[in-house]
């Protein structure tokens, strides 16, 4: 039988360890979740200023070849929205 007051020398430094064990493992699972979340959020915000540079890419080729053929085209949907526009400021309405 073990002797009980080898047990009460133990006891506060084997809790001590096991409470540091819980909380290593605890922030070593957190630090991994967090740079996890960071890789995958640095990888996202690349990918949108990817797309961001390749739709101002391709708004200045439009509009270099618009100036090339002289004379820039106005979508009907967008003559639809300024029709519309007008027709409410005409009526006194507030946007």
């Amino acid at each position: 039988m073990a002797d009980p007051s080898c047990a009460a020398a133990h006891g506060p430094q084997t809790q001590s360890f096991q409470a540091l064990t819980h909380q290593y493992l605890f922030v070593s699972l957190y630090r991994a979740f967090a740079e996890s979340f960071a890789s995958e959020n640095v990888s996202r915000l690349a990918s949108i200023q990817i797309a961001a540079w390749n739709v101002k890419k391709d708004l200045l080729g439009r509009f270099a070849a618009a100036r090339q053929t002289g004379h820039i085209t106005v979508p009907p949907e967008l003559l639809d929205t300024i029709a519309a526009f007008e027709a409410m400021r005409g009526t006194g309405r507030r946007f």
